[in-house]
């Protein structure tokens, strides 16, 4: 499997895209995301993840850099996730540290979103 990896930072958040393919044609997108994702950030982020997409099957975010969350933040999760179940794609986030999870939750829209 070949990796790619190139950094970026949109709006103070560094994000780090990882792709590979499988032999089944399956491939998955990590985008490393930290920092915090409001409503100063989100727009940024969200418009670059979504062209890092491509045709990846899943999409996952890595998380444990992230410190705060707020719904903004939590709508672009949930616009990401739509994004991957129109292209019959999955959507999870990964190492997600618990204030962060709690905020998620306590949003009301936390249940539809997979966490690691």
């Amino acid at each position: 499997m070949n990796d790619e990896i190139r950094k970026n930072e949109i709006n103070a958040c560094e994000l780090e895209q990882v792709t590979g393919g499988t032999a089944d044609g399956e491939s998955t997108v990590i985008v490393s995301v930290s920092g915090r994702l409001n409503t100063y950030d989100s727009p940024g982020i969200q418009q670059y993840v979504e062209s890092q997409i491509g045709n990846a099957n899943t999409l996952i975010l890595e998380m444990s850099g992230v410190e705060f969350i707020n719904l903004t933040g939590v709508r672009m999760l949930l616009a990401l996730r739509q994004i991957m179940i129109a292209k019959n794609g999955s959507f999870r986030l990964r190492n997600v540290i618990p204030e962060v999870a709690s905020q998620i939750k306590r949003s009301g829209f936390g249940r539809p979103i997979e966490i690691e």
